[in-house]
């Protein structure tokens, strides 16, 4: 008889970017039981101030700036805006320190980096006013859903 080792499942938790915003951090369920917080109006996220999306808007480099152009015409505000491009700028710094905990060196990392924020898919049909507010919240989040994908799986090689 032939003796596998035993199938032992991986522990309950979460991966998520530490204050360095570089690194992974795993938070077991019971560290997450533990600091269970109560949703209470300063920790629902709130938009940023007007200023702090201008800012960040006028800093944009060429790629993620034409994004912003193109989203505009589409009738994008500016709060959407930002709120897109910081959803895949995060997803992209998550990608970039799974990379780091696998022992990618930092040239290596800027390589795929600059991969997974290649041949962004296409978002034409993500055109403001045309449909009601859930039907616009749901294709931008079958949108991310699959950019976000795309990057993992160009950046990681994995889905």
């Amino acid at each position: 008889m032939d003796a596998s080792p035993e199938f032992i499942p991986p522990p309950e938790g979460l991966w998520m970017l530490d204050d360095t915003g570089k690194n992974l951090k795993f938070l077991s369920e019971a560290e997450l039981d533990r600091n269970d917080i109560e949703p209470t109006d300063n920790t629902i996220p709130k938009e940023p101030p007007a200023e702090v999306i201008t800012k960040y808007l006028s800093t944009l480099t060429s790629h993620p700036k034409k994004m912003q152009d193109e989203l505009r015409d589409l009738g994008w505000n500016d709060a959407a805006i930002h709120n897109l491009l910081t959803i895949l700028e995060d997803a992209q710094r998550y990608n970039c320190a799974k990379l780091r905990q696998k022992g990618y060196t930092e040239a290596e990392i800027q390589r795929l980096d600059a991969l997974g924020n290649q041949n962004i898919m296409d978002f034409s049909h993500l055109k403001r006013g045309l449909a009601s507010t859930a039907d616009e919240d749901y294709q931008l989040q079958l949108y991310l859903l699959s950019e976000t994908k795309r990057r993992r799986l160009v950046m990681l090689g994995e889905e």
